[in-house]
C-alpha cells in the first residue's frame, strides 16, 4: 500500500531512527524526520487530498517550513535525463579551445586592496599551518548520520533537516 501511495502522490518526509546499544545494554534512538519535495527542475506536480491537507494541519505539519526547507528530489528518470545532459554540456565545454581569458578585477582602493592582501595573508597562514586540514577532518567526523543518494526510486539531493528531538540541523551530506 505504501508502494502504491508513493508512486502516486509525492512524499512530504521521511523519517529515520537510528539506534545504538548503549552500554547499560538498553538502547538510544535518535530519531529525524526530513520534509522532502520535487526539485523545481522536475516539474513533478505536488498532489494531494484536501482531507491529507487537514490531517497534516491538525497534527501540526508546517508547510512552510516543508516549502521553503524541504530536500529536493528527482525521479530517477529525470535524475538519468539531468545526468545526461550535464555530461553533454561538460562533453561541449572541454573540447571548446580554451576559454576566453576574463579581464582582471583591479582594487583600486587602498583601503580594500589592504584588506584583500590581510585576508589572503591570513588564509594562506592558516593553510599551510595544517589547521585547515585538522578543521576539515573534525567536520566530517562530527557531522552525524549521512543520507545516502538514493531514498526507494528517487534521488535526494543534500539540503536541511530536522532532528525532531532538537531542532534544524543544516548541511548533511
Amino acid at each position: 500500500k505504501c508502494a502504491h501511495v508513493a508512486s502516486k502522490f509525492q512524499l512530504m518526509q521521511v523519517g529515520i531512527c537510528p539506534m545504538h546499544q548503549t552500554s547499560e545494554g538498553g538502547f538510544s534512538a535518535s530519531p529525524y524526520t526530513f520534509y522532502v519535495l520535487p526539485d523545481a527542475k522536475s516539474d513533478a506536480p505536488i498532489l494531494m487530498h484536501t482531507s491529507t491537507v487537514a490531517f497534516h494541519a491538525s497534527n501540526g505539519f508546517d508547510f512552510n517550513a516543508w516549502l521553503k526547507g524541504g530536500i529536493p528530489f528527482v525521479s530517477e528518470a529525470t535524475y538519468a535525463a539531468l545526468a545526461a545532459k550535464l555530461a553533454a554540456a561538460e562533453e561541449a565545454s572541454s573540447s571548446k579551445d580554451a576559454a576566453p581569458r576574463r579581464e582582471r578585477v583591479v582594487i583600486s582602493d587602498e583601503r580594500d586592496r589592504t584588506f584583500f592582501q590581510a585576508a589572503i595573508a591570513d588564509l594562506r597562514a592558516w593553510l599551510s599551518s595544517g589547521e585547515a586540514a585538522s578543521e576539515a577532518r573534525a567536520a566530517t567526523s562530527d557531522a552525524g548520520p549521512r543520507i545516502g543518494n538514493s531514498l526507494s526510486t528517487s534521488r535526494m539531493l543534500p539540503s536541511r533537516a530536522t532532528n525532531s528531538m532538537s531542532g534544524p540541523m543544516t548541511d548533511l551530506q
